[in-house]
Formats: C-alpha cells, structure tokens, sequence
C-alpha cells in the first residue's frame, strides 16, 4: 500500500469518529463519502501500475 493511500485511510477513520462523536453529523457525512472516493481512486491506479509493471516484465 502505498503513502497516499495509507493517509487518505487514515483521515477517513478520523473523520468516521468524528461523524460518531458529533450531533450534526450529517454535516460530515460529504466528507467521509469524498475520502472514500479518493480512496477508491488511488487503489484503482495502483493496480492499474502494478498490472502495467508486470506487462512490462
């Protein structure tokens, strides 16, 4: 897993315990959604490199 990856994980449990911990929660939700489409995003290209590195082994 690469850093990128590893951070935007990261803020995303920070911000779900956020999300559990406050009254306006819904307020937060846009931001967790959002983290988990970066996430999403950044594992597709890194599967995309890793099956692009090993075509050109």
């Amino acid at each position: 897993m690469n850093e990128a990856l590893e951070r935007l994980e990261a803020a995303r449990s920070v911000m779900v315990r956020v999300v559990q911990a406050r009254e306006d929660r819904v307020k937060y939700v846009a931001i967790v959604r959002e983290l988990e489409r970066q996430i999403a995003a950044q594992a597709d290209l890194d599967d995309d490199l890793a099956r692009i590195m090993g075509e050109v082994a």
